[in-house]
């Protein structure tokens, strides 16, 4: 009994390659977008969630 070994060809290889690439920038734009989502709404009037130390951050650098 003779045993082949299996080898992925360099077409396999790159398919797998491109559905990963295209996974991770899918994910990323869903990330992205759900930031923006929260940042347009929190500009909009909705309470913000700015912590303590940076309440008073544009008078200690002389903005308004």
């Amino acid at each position: 009994m003779t045993t082949k070994k299996k080898r992925f060809d360099s077409d396999t290889i790159m398919l797998v390659l491109i559905i990963a690439l295209i996974a991770i920038f899918v994910i990323n734009m869903f990330a992205i977008f759900s930031s923006a989502s929260q940042n347009t709404a929190s500009a909009s009037g909705a309470p913000s969630s700015v912590p303590k130390s940076l309440e008073n951050l544009p008078q200690m650098v002389g903005g308004c």
